[in-house]
């Protein structure tokens, strides 16, 4: 089996978060950034992103530049050509980690080989008050590193968010205003962020990382830390469940156990539920569990932005 880490420059950012616990990190990584109970989101950002994307393409094609609200991507003259897809757009770190994903949008400036790497959030931009802006700086700082060291597509000058904030207040305060021929409408305000392009801004959680991949079992969590205790929870409710199983097999046995057909079939339960517990492993370790890398994966996905939409 390969034991090299893979993760994405989104999910690697988790180590900045000011609630980073350590053991819930290296279960994640071992759930391939899955949730046992994770579900995706509906199409809302899917149809989102379309959108902004629809609306960059229209500036670029009909004046050859952004807007000034996009300040200071308005220099981007096309989008560029690159792998969309998370098995493609990869590539493995010195560190000896791979890194993958798949930004948004990446863009040639006027000289035609320079790059700006995008990345769209339809949310908010709090700046520096924003507590995920950790990840998204990590997510995007490790796209352009993938662009420009591991797949060679050009320097890349600029990189950053370009937020597209709805703006909710205007149509709660008057509806009426945004709704016009059995349609209503809801204003979005591009806010481009900005961020610094330094590669060694990756190392640090790069080291933490593999330090956490190659442990053998959990280290320490995080004090106060909610999430392990629904994990506790979790292996709780799986420790009664199986304790359970165990006394109505004894009850079997001690009731029918001269009955050959009945150990069999105590005996063959037993073998499921431990086959059944060593496959899902197996899967996870393996990576064949049919999940869809491509949107990141991080557990938390939908939270991010449930508030702000």
């Amino acid at each position: 089996m390969d034991t090299t880490l893979e993760i994405s420059p989104r999910n690697l950012g988790l180590i900045l978060l000011a609630l980073f616990c350590p053991r819930c990190f290296w279960m994640l990584m071992r759930m391939r950034f899955h949730g046992p109970f994770d579900h995706g989101g509906g199409a809302l950002f899917t149809y989102m992103e379309q959108i902004e994307r629809a609306q960059v393409d229209h500036h670029l094609e009909t004046t050859g530049r952004l807007p000034k609200e996009f300040s200071p991507f308005c220099d981007i003259r096309a989008r560029a050509e690159f792998p969309k897809h998370w098995s493609k757009f990869r590539y493995q770190h010195k560190s000896g980690v791979i890194l993958y994903g798949v930004p948004d949008d990446i863009f040639t400036l006027a000289d035609g080989s320079s790059l700006v790497v995008i990345d769209y959030k339809t949310a908010i931009n709090k700046g520096e008050d924003d507590p995920f802006l950790p990840i998204y700086n990590s997510q995007v700082v490790g796209y352009c590193d993938i662009a420009e060291n591991g797949l060679d597509l050009g320097k890349v000058k600029k990189a950053g968010l370009i937020y597209w904030e709805v703006q909710r207040t205007g149509v709660i305060e008057d509806p009426s205003d945004h709704y016009e021929r059995g349609k209503v409408w809801v204003p979005f305000v591009p806010k481009p962020l900005e961020f610094d392009i330094d590669y060694a801004f990756l190392d640090p959680m790069l080291k933490e990382a593999k330090k956490l991949w190659k442990s053998d079992s959990a280290p320490a969590g995080r004090e106060g830390c909610k999430d392990c205790k629904k994990v506790d929870a979790l292996f709780a409710l799986g420790t009664m469940a199986e304790a359970s199983e165990l006394i109505k097999d004894q009850r079997a046995i001690e009731l029918h156990g001269n009955i050959p057909e009945v150990v069999n079939s105590v005996n063959k339960r037993i073998y499921d539920r431990r086959r059944a517990r060593t496959s899902a492993l197996l899967e996870l370790q393996d990576g064949n569990n049919g999940f869809n890398f491509a949107e990141g994966g991080m557990v938390a996905n939908w939270k991010y932005f449930g508030d702000e939409v």
